[in-house]
């Protein structure tokens, strides 16, 4: 087996042939309808040719490079996948556009003459979608009566997410589940339109002292997805008391700090996830050590503020792990630090109306105020008279 010798990050690390795939670019979110790209970078030492390029989704090939083929570049249709091969490269593909279907898992995988040595890297992209405008209002009037019923429908969309929904507050009150009527349109494209209807009757409790009634919808997208950092693989050398460190793609997530180009057999790898985010949380992170939760073997440090202005924040995750032949699979040992992080858009539509009371008529008023001189039994009278009336 040939050894290859290769500086990452400050750390001199081994890897087996003459073929590194370096980086794999696969962004996380994509918005519907957006072009974007999908790279793939790849390290062939000198005299070393490439066999192939292959990249993948959901397992499915939708593209293939192999120089010695005529042709050598073919593209295979898939739904979602739009590849221009005018901007695309040998390894770098080129999407026009980006509908619901393009949603999924993207490989790339790389082989090498002769040995056919292959590298691999995957990730998912996720496509969402939402309006520019907020949510539209309609059937509200300008003037409304006590007791009036309310019939007000609020539209948001169309919208793509991995979370969405409608919410009704009446003057900063959400309201409760049975005045709501969901009524949502799917679109072919895999979209949807949210459309919640309002149903109410008017009561004192829903206007101000000065007979307004104001309404609220709040239109809510989420996007929850996954960021992972590069896959470490500890590796055990025959007849040697030292482990061999393989490190892996480039993701785009979280970063793995602390880590040496090589250990000793029965010794504890120490090392650290690491992530600067404005938004992050250091329970988002999630150390796995061969595809195995391990949590057991990890320990979290304090959100450390690296730019008060911007509130970037730096988060840690430790793992240590013995590097025991039980915690070994294969004559290996595989690492990777994950981070969930969501994304959240809201959008929000006001109105109000105008509430008017009931007035008493000058006949009413002066009836009332008879009543109010009689003896108690003759108000009941005067009240059973008016009823049967």
């Amino acid at each position: 087996m040939n050894l290859t010798l290769t500086l990452k990050n400050g750390l001199l690390c081994i890897g087996s042939g003459g073929l590194r795939l370096t980086q794999l670019g696969v962004p996380s979110l994509v918005r519907f309808g957006e072009p974007t790209w999908l790279n793939c970078s790849y390290a062939l030492d000198r005299g070393e040719r490439l066999y192939s390029v292959k990249w993948y989704k959901d397992n499915v090939e939708i593209y293939s490079h192999i120089p010695d083929e005529v042709p050598a570049t073919k593209v295979f249709q898939h739904p979602g996948v739009d590849i221009d091969l005018g901007q695309s490269t040998v390894s770098d593909l080129f999407l026009r556009s980006t509908d619901a279907m393009s949603d999924g898992r993207y490989r790339c995988e790389v082989s090498q003459e002769g040995s056919f040595t292959t590298e691999r890297a995957k990730k998912d992209l996720l496509v969402y979608d939402i309006p520019d405008g907020d949510p539209v209002l309609t059937n509200l009037l300008s003037t409304y009566h006590m007791n009036e019923l309310v019939n007000v429908t609020c539209r948001f969309g169309p919208v793509k997410g991995t979370s969405r929904g409608l919410t009704w507050y009446i003057n900063d009150t959400k309201v409760r589940k049975d005045m709501e009527i969901q009524k949502d349109i799917s679109h072919d494209d895999g979209r949807v339109t949210l459309v919640k209807v309002l149903l109410f009757h008017i009561r004192p409790r829903h206007v101000d002292s000065k007979g307004k009634l104001k309404l609220q919808c709040r239109g809510k997208i989420g996007m929850t997805f996954q960021l992972n950092s590069e896959e470490v693989r500890v590796k055990a050398r025959a007849n040697s008391s030292r482990l061999q460190v393989i490190r892996g793609t480039e993701m785009g997530g979280p970063q793995i700090a602390g880590l040496y180009s090589n250990y000793r057999k029965q010794e504890s790898l120490v090392v650290a996830c690491k992530t600067r985010d404005a938004l992050g949380h250091r329970d988002n992170l999630t150390w796995f050590v061969n595809d195995r939760n391990a949590s057991e073997w990890t320990s979290s440090y304090p959100i450390v503020e690296i730019d008060s202005s911007n509130s970037v924040r730096e988060t840690e995750l430790q793992l240590r792990v013995p590097l025991t032949p039980d915690n070994f699979q294969r004559s290996e040992l595989r690492l990777r630090c994950s981070m969930l992080r969501s994304e959240r858009f809201t959008r929000i539509a006001e109105a109000s109306a105008h509430v008017l009371y009931h007035r008493f008529s000058a006949q009413s008023s002066r009836s009332a105020s008879l009543c109010s001189s009689l003896p108690i039994a003759a108000v009941a009278l005067v009240t059973l008279l008016q009823y049967h009336v």
